[in-house]
């Protein structure tokens, strides 16, 4: 499953940012959410092709960040986009992925539901934190893309709910929200290549 992944991303890495849209304006949202201090050890699980990765590395103070992605050809873009000093791009999967230190901030947009168990995921995640650290994501929930009828949604996506329950779990919440992007095209073929484009529905 991961080995598929990892080939829908390498295939889709040149044409995912022309059609990512909403995945931008969530990842913008989320870094505006973040608090505004300084962060020794950033991770940006699943990265891609760093556009987002860009965004935080301006806009956030850190000593050092560390952008994780499985995909060669998303991390050679991601380079490429973010030249930022302090910015290590790595290719690896992030459900193994073990840094040297503990984070301050694991960062990661619409990219977690990609792990093979969301409740997995987060419990590492919390692992690799630090007593008071961060964990501020977002990824697609359940009915996303329901104007199509299930025809794009071949993997099955949380409900909130379930989201939320496993986050109690491990976490404190700080800030938890529920927004809904939208995105138009001439018609439903259009959408569905759009989709194809970015690999939403891969796997």
């Amino acid at each position: 499953m991961l080995g598929k992944i990892k080939h829908a991303f390498n295939q889709a890495a040149h044409t995912y940012d022309a059609a990512a849209s909403a995945q931008h304006a969530a990842g913008a949202h989320l870094i505006e959410c973040l608090p505004n201090h300084t962060y020794q050890n950033v991770l940006d699980l699943g990265c891609g092709t760093g556009h987002t990765t860009n965004a935080l590395a301006t806009q956030l103070h850190f000593n050092g960040l560390q952008a994780i992605d499985t995909a060669p050809s998303a991390l050679t873009l991601a380079r490429n986009t973010c030249k930022h000093p302090f910015v290590n791009f790595i290719e690896a999967d992030f459900n193994e992925y073990q840094p040297t230190h503990r984070a301050d901030l694991i960062f990661s947009n619409m990219a977690l539901h990609w792990g093979l168990n969301l409740k997995n995921v987060l419990a590492r995640c919390h692992q690799l934190l630090n007593e008071n650290g961060i964990l501020a994501f977002s990824l697609p929930l359940a009915h996303t893309f329901h104007e199509l009828n299930g025809i794009a949604a071949k993997r099955a996506l949380p409900e909130f709910t379930d989201v939320l329950s496993l986050l109690e779990t491990h976490l404190k919440l700080i800030h938890l929200e529920k927004k809904q992007y939208q995105t138009s095209h001439e018609n439903t073929l259009a959408c569905l290549r759009a989709i194809k484009k970015n690999r939403c529905n891969r796997c």
